[in-house]
Formats: structure tokens, sequence, C-alpha cells
């Protein structure tokens, strides 16, 4: 069993690589927690994912024409593009902006995940320290 699993993740990641079997992905805030999950995503593509797009309040220069609109524009973002996930990438507190979202896209039955912004909260003074944090 596990020489199976190993081998469907070979096989899939190399797939995955070549721009086959991938889902179809929208960012909900292009702030920093956007971005760097952005960046793992151009850094690892055997995550599966092809990115459709951001919605933010503000347009950010990073994202190379990939700003859909604004947040209050989901709901037509969505009807538009077949979007298999949605990943909020909003501040903490903005849980009543994360409620709308995670509504809107029940309506459309869209998966959510949502990406808590905890380093914040941390300093990192001294290079070489890590923490790990396990959810």
């Amino acid at each position: 069993m596990i020489f199976q699993r190993f081998s469907l993740r070979v096989i899939f990641g190399y797939f995955r690589k070549k721009g086959k079997n991938l889902r179809s992905l929208l960012i909900i805030g292009a702030g920093e927690v956007g971005k760097d999950f952005y960046d793992a995503l151009v850094f690892n593509p055997q995550f599966g994912y092809r990115l459709v797009g951001f919605l933010d309040d503000k347009s950010k220069t990073f994202l190379n024409g990939k700003y859909l609109g604004k947040i209050d524009d989901l709901d037509s973002v969505l009807f538009r593009h077949q979007i298999d996930d949605v990943i909020i990438a909003l501040p903490n507190y903005a849980m009543e902006r994360i409620e709308s979202v995670i509504n809107t896209c029940g309506r459309y039955t869209t998966s959510v995940q949502i990406i808590h912004d905890y380093f914040k909260f941390y300093k990192f003074p001294v290079m070489g320290t890590f923490i790990i944090f396990v959810c």
C-alpha cells in the first residue's frame, strides 16, 4: 500500500509539472500571506494548481495581470470562471469578509480553505531559529 501511494504521488507529480490534472484556484487577498502562498505555488508545480487570479480591494503590481477585481466581485468571478478551490488569505481581523466569502462560495459549491495569518505575532530575532506550527 505504501508503494502504491508513493507511485501515485510520483505519477501525479509528473503530470502536474507538465500542466495536466490541475485544479483551478482563486486567491482572496493579495497581501503578504496571499503573495507568499502564490510564490509557493509557482515554486511547487507538483501541488497541482492553476491560478485563475486574485481578488483584493487594492490592485498589486506583483500580480502580473492576475488581478480579477475587488473581493465584492467574487460572485461574478465564480459565475464567469470554473473555480475548483478558493484560498482565503485575508487578515484575521476581517472575519465579516471571510464569512461573506465562505457563504458566496457555498452557493457555487466551491471548496474553501483559509490561510491563517499567525506569523505577524512572532518576531525572528536570531537567524536559524525555527518555529513550527502544527494545526
